[in-house]
Parts: C-alpha cells; structure tokens; sequence
C-alpha cells in the first residue's frame, strides 16, 4: 500500500462529481418509482405496471441499498475518505443483485427493449468501476 501524500489532480474530481451525479440519477429513480409519480408511471404499459406494482420488498429494499450507499460512496470520495471503498462494494453487490433479478427472473424482462438491457448491464459494471478506483485512490494515499 502506498503511503504518498499527493493529492488527486483535476480527473479525480471530475470522476467523482460524475459519479456522484450519476448515482442521484439513480437515487431520482428509486423517489419516481417509490411515490409512483405520473411521469414515472408514464414510462411504462399498464403491463409492466403492473409487474412492478408488485415487486418483492427485497428487491425495493436491494433497490434502494444499491442506490443511496453508492451516492454516499460518492459523497465519502469527494471528502477523500476510506469509508468510500467498502460502501462502494456493497453497492456493487446490491446492484449486481438488482440487475441479476431484472434480467433474469423480473417478468418485465419481455418487455424489455435494447435500452433497458443495455442500462441494466452497464449499471454493475459502472459500480465495479467506481469501486476500482476507490480502491486506487486509496492505494495512492488520497483518501484518509
């Protein structure tokens, strides 16, 4: 483990003012589908509705894990503090979780076009990035 004293350059901050911008997107979407707004509703056939008006309470609880640790994990990089790196793996963790459920076992999966597969792939592999380079700021001696 490195013990540098450097501080981060500008691509530090930029890669943690995006992601923490990224994970209030995701913390916006777990507000529009908790409180069932119209907009949200909007988005969707009564199909699918349907099929997420009764999704299980552990996958709402995954859900919201998944979302609020990883913005905290942002909050903790932006302050420079280790705590960021293990929130980041249980955010990892929970969005894996969430993701393997939509495409695999959600019933809403056959409604599913090329974004919602894609957004649901790429969302645990952005979080195992944002973990990556938790873990290299900290190894680099940026976080305390």
């Amino acid at each position: 483990m490195s013990t540098s004293t450097s501080k981060p350059g500008y691509l530090f901050w930029i890669i943690v003012v995006l992601a923490l911008l990224w994970n209030l997107a995701g913390v916006s979407q777990f507000f529009a589908q908790a409180m069932n707004t119209e907009s949200w509703r909007a988005n969707f056939t009564p199909e699918m509705l349907e099929i997420m008006d009764n999704l299980p309470l552990w996958y709402i609880v995954v859900f919201a894990i998944a979302v609020f640790i990883s913005t905290f994990a942002c909050v903790f990089l932006l302050f420079r503090k280790k705590l960021a790196v293990p929130l980041f793996l249980i955010g990892f963790f929970a969005v894996t979780i969430q993701c393997t459920f939509n495409l695999f076992i959600n019933e809403a999966k056959a409604f599913y076009g090329f974004g919602q597969i894609a957004i649901t792939i790429i969302l645990p592999i952005v979080s195992f990035a944002l973990y990556w380079y938790a873990r290299k700021c900290e190894k680099k001696g940026w976080l305390t």
